[in-house]
């Protein structure tokens, strides 16, 4: 029997920095390592979908849904921006920030600046600038 050998090709990607690796092979599988904050938060929605829907999530099912679904669906991008610009004014954050982030699509931070490039820091700080909405 001849065993497979995959290549590894790895590939970062960050839901914030250092918090996940991912590696891709070549056969088309993946592994993820991601930090124990993050690891909780997983397990906390994967308690979420239980009560939900009373059974086990399955690879086929969205990790964050619609709360408001009666089947698991995934939680639009719609959705998911009403409910962080809600969250940043229940939060006290600057509207200029949130008109930033309307425009642009991004969060920019001192944790998450080092993995945007100039350009999209000039985009969000003139968007944060800018007199039109």
């Amino acid at each position: 029997m001849v065993k497979k050998i995959r290549k590894k090709k790895k590939v970062m990607f960050y839901a914030k920095k250092d918090e996940m690796e991912r590696t891709d092979y070549s056969d088309g599988s993946r592994s993820i390592i991601v930090s124990s904050e993050l690891e909780e938060a997983f397990k906390e929605q994967r308690k979420r979908f239980i009560e939900k829907f009373g059974r086990e999530p399955t690879p086929d099912d969205p990790i964050f849904f619609d709360p408001d679904a009666d089947t698991p669906q995934p939680y639009s991008e719609e959705n998911f921006n009403k409910t962080l610009i809600e969250d940043m004014r229940n939060a006290g954050i600057d509207e200029r920030y949130i008109k930033a982030y309307k425009k642009t699509g991004l969060l920019v931070t001192q944790d998450n600046m080092d993995l945007l490039t100039p350009e999209e820091i000039e985009e969000f700080e003139a968007a944060m600038e800018s007199d039109d909405e």
